[in-house]
């Protein structure tokens, strides 16, 4: 099984990115995995519609330009400090 210790230049790029992207992205790749290209990019499309727009990923795009704001956690999981 890969691990992130293996690739430690991973972190930050998963560090930079809004949590609800990271998790979006493994949804697709696990649902998309054996889906025909029409199913796959609607299901892109709905998603990424989804994200568009929301709390973390503009907090996303501020931390690109280095103005340090809090996640919103997602449910189930600890939140940014």
């Amino acid at each position: 099984m890969y691990s992130i210790n293996h690739n430690p230049n991973v972190f930050p790029t998963f560090n930079h990115r809004s949590p609800d992207s990271v998790a979006a992205a493994k949804s697709l790749l696990q649902k998309n995995w054996i889906a025909n290209e029409k199913d796959a990019l609607e299901l892109e499309t709905n998603v990424q519609l989804k994200l568009i727009g929301s709390w973390n990923q503009i907090v996303a795009a501020a931390r690109s330009f280095g103005i340090s704001v809090p996640y919103i956690g997602r449910k189930g999981h600890k939140q940014d400090p």
